[in-house]
């Protein structure tokens, strides 16, 4: 075994964590980016993959994992923060209620604004999309796809001992 520091990797690690931060904040300002969360994942494993091929380019004995657990952590804390702040419906209504006359906003107007239509309207609209309900003259039904994927759900949730979500 050689003596090889488990601090070896951290430089090429951080650049790599740094380039991606770069990179996804230039794709998201693209307009053929529909999907940030899908450009936010996929900017990560296209910079990894850079860093792979650019250590082992430049003929630096890389050590795989150490490299790979000094890339990923930072990303990973950096996409869950990033899905927080881009689906959060509190901080929605904190930048709302930020741009109203005094700040302040009816009760009602929040709630319907943000209760019913985020919460509820826009993912009956998802669901639809991606072929999980089809909406019929009597209301929403499940699709087989939604059917496949709920029956996942539930065998994960029995497995798992999760008696409540959502």
């Amino acid at each position: 075994m050689s003596e090889h520091s488990i601090w070896a990797e951290l430089p090429n690690a951080a650049a790599g964590f740094v380039i991606y931060v770069a990179t996804l904040a230039v794709a998201l300002r693209q307009s053929w980016v529909h999907s940030p969360p899908r450009a936010a994942i996929g900017s990560a494993f296209l910079v990894y993959i850079v860093v792979l091929a650019a250590t082992a380019a430049f003929g630096h004995a890389a050590n795989f994992w150490t490299l790979s657990i000094f890339f990923w952590f930072p990303t990973l804390v950096f996409l869950f923060a990033f899905g927080a702040l881009y689906k959060s419906i509190s901080f929605q209504i904190l930048l709302y209620l930020l741009d109203r006359p005094g700040q302040t906003e009816l009760y009602s107007a929040v709630l319907a604004r943000y209760v019913e239509a985020e919460s509820f309207e826009k993912r009956l609209a998802v669901m639809q999309k991606n072929g999980f309900a089809v909406l019929t003259p009597a209301g929403y039904a499940l699709s087989d796809k939604g059917r496949r994927l709920t029956q996942v759900v539930i065998a994960l949730q029995r497995l798992f001992a999760i008696e409540r979500s959502g």
